[in-house]
């Protein structure tokens, strides 16, 4: 490992010292001292700690090799950093070549922080239990716990989220213990911190959406500056794994569009929770899954003789016909829907999957959106169409 590889993997360790240092400098980066502190050219000591800055916090200076660090960063050049010499670096950004390259060194830094030893983890992760507490973001990281530094969520979009961060950073979120509601990345202003645009389903937001549809187990971390009770005095901690049970959009505090994540506990900290900020009734101790009228289910599955009122198909079994009951205004916190004739559709297995995930929604005239037809009703089917609009808006990206 070179020198300024060993420098910069300590500046990722001292990034809350070094961030603080560079705050009360009035955000401009303290070459001096940061070179007199790793015994190293200051001017090397500002371009690595310019990268290592930029990949923990996504902050950057106002200077010429400030604007260089964000461009590399929103680039992704540090997957090359193997592939390119100084030379090639510099040409790149119309800069230094050894600037830009210490600068690729402290983004790259971060970035084999992040990165997994091996695949995504799914669950838990050996010898790490419930209730155990770390004292900062990068005992997180280093314990596989958590890998992203700086970030809420981590995950991909292709493979899906497998922890998340509670710390207090969205003003929308709500924490009932057992069940929270989470927002999703982005619409930030990176210098304000406050929501200043729309959020996106792209990317880490995609992500969550992934792991709902795939059933996949989020692993949940509550910070000491995650506004609940729930959450430790200091440091962080494993509180266990959730299921994205329910994902959806509207419009946030601030007035901008935000993603919205409903995770339920399936296995970590609380047995329990107090069910008084929940409106629909549930099963006590043993469930917190809602409860539902079965023979509102079955009537309308047998009104349509089990055939999906998208496809027309009955799918048959050994045991007879099979169909599903959707509810076009979800149940529970916080959509509180009515289990009621009027938001109910008989659905084939397909169709109700797509339809909980916005892959298409009704208009009111009955039309489909996202994809061709018409929805079949029958007479003595009375949908309130109230339902369709609140689909509409929440559930189609």
């Amino acid at each position: 490992m070179s020198k300024y590889k060993r420098i910069a993997k300590l500046m990722v360790k001292d990034y809350l010292e070094l961030d603080k240092l560079t705050s009360e400098n009035k955000e401009k980066v303290p070459n001096t001292k940061l070179g007199l502190k790793y015994e190293i050219d200051k001017s090397a000591a500002g371009e690595l700690w310019r990268g290592v800055r930029m990949g923990m916090l996504q902050k950057f200076d106002k200077s010429e090799y400030g604007l260089i660090a964000e461009q590399m960063y929103f680039d992704g050049i540090v997957t090359r950093i193997g592939e390119l010499t100084y030379k090639e670096v510099g040409e790149l950004y119309k800069v230094d070549g050894t600037a830009a390259m210490n600068i690729l060194i402290g983004l790259d830094a971060v970035a084999k922080i992040e990165k997994s030893d091996d695949s995504r983890k799914f669950g838990h992760i050996e010898g790490i239990q419930p209730e155990q507490i770390f004292s900062s973001r990068m005992e997180l990281a280093e314990a596989g716990v958590h890998k992203p530094i700086q970030a809420g969520i981590s995950g991909s979009q292709f493979e899906g989220a497998d922890s998340i961060v509670l710390s207090g950073g969205y003003e929308d979120d709500k924490d009932y213990g057992n069940v929270i509601i989470y927002t999703g990345a982005g619409g930030r202003n990176q210098n304000t911190g406050v929501q200043d645009r729309d959020q996106e389903l792209l990317k880490v937001n995609l992500a969550l959406a992934k792991s709902k549809v795939d059933n996949l187990p989020v692993r949940v971390v509550r910070g000491y500056n995650h506004r609940s009770p729930y959450s430790p005095k200091e440091g962080y901690q494993y509180a266990g794994l959730y299921r994205v049970t329910d994902y959806w959009k509207e419009k946030g505090n601030a007035g901008f569009i935000i993603w919205r994540y409903r995770l339920e506990l399936i296995e970590g900290l609380l047995d329990s929770f107090n069910d008084q900020d929940l409106s629909t009734r549930r099963i006590e101790i043993t469930s917190n899954r809602i409860v539902r009228d079965k023979k509102l289910a079955d009537d309308i599955k047998k009104l349509y003789s089990y055939e999906c009122q998208v496809c027309g198909i009955a799918l048959k079994m050994n045991i007879g016909l099979y169909a599903e009951a959707a509810h076009i205004k979800p149940l529970g916190e916080p959509h509180n829907g009515p289990d009621i004739v009027s938001n109910i559709l008989c659905l084939c297995p397909n169709h109700h999957k797509m339809f909980d995930n916005g892959g298409f929604s009704i208009d009111d005239d009955y039309s489909l959106i996202g994809i061709e037809g018409n929805l079949f009703i029958k007479e003595k089917h009375n949908i309130d169409i109230q339902f369709f609009k609140y689909h509409r808006e929440h559930y189609l990206s």
